[in-house]
């Protein structure tokens, strides 16, 4: 699902000075902050206001951001050796940790997918970090994106296979 085209991350690393120019907008994350860290906010430039922002620690750059998908409160980030953190921009906190190469967030159907190297696709409550269900296809999957409602999910798999699946669907 694609944000809304009035939405804008933006990501700054501490270690530039325009980083560090950034962090003084919010003293309330300045004294957990380290050079090496990340900080991330969430523009909606119709309220002309940032609506949401988190301080990412990436403990002594031992944490390399691959990716990044997010909708409304949620961020979703895939790192480096395979593992995805989940963010709640409205609080700054972490909400969860899985393992896989990509992820994508539908905040409207509370669903986060991630995909693995082994082919598997697992969709994930973003409240509650639960796994709802997973999918095993026989290559691993390249793309996946929501539908904009949230019920049905579109994956690419790397042997140039597409699959919808529907997500109402009860197992």
């Amino acid at each position: 699902m694609s944000p809304s085209k009035s939405i804008a991350l933006l990501i700054w690393s501490l270690y530039s000075g325009a980083g560090r120019d950034e962090l003084q907008h919010f003293p309330e994350l300045k004294p957990k902050a380290e050079k090496e860290d990340v900080l991330v906010e969430l523009l909606d430039f119709n309220k002309d206001a940032v609506v949401g922002k988190l301080l990412i620690k990436t403990n002594k750059s031992l944490l390399t951001i691959e990716k990044i998908s997010f909708d409304q409160d949620w961020l979703a980030m895939a790192t480096k050796g395979d593992r995805v953190l989940l963010y709640s921009l409205a609080s700054g906190e972490q909400r969860g940790h899985f393992f896989g190469y990509d992820a994508k967030v539908n905040a409207a159907d509370d669903a986060l997918a991630i995909s693995n190297s082994t082919g598997q696709l697992q969709i994930y409550n973003l409240s509650t970090g639960q796994l709802r269900r997973e999918y095993k296809f026989p290559s691993a999957v390249a793309y996946q994106s929501f539908s904009q409602d949230g019920h049905r999910l579109f994956a690419f798999t790397r042997d140039q296979t597409a699959y919808v699946l529907d997500l109402t669907i009860a197992h």
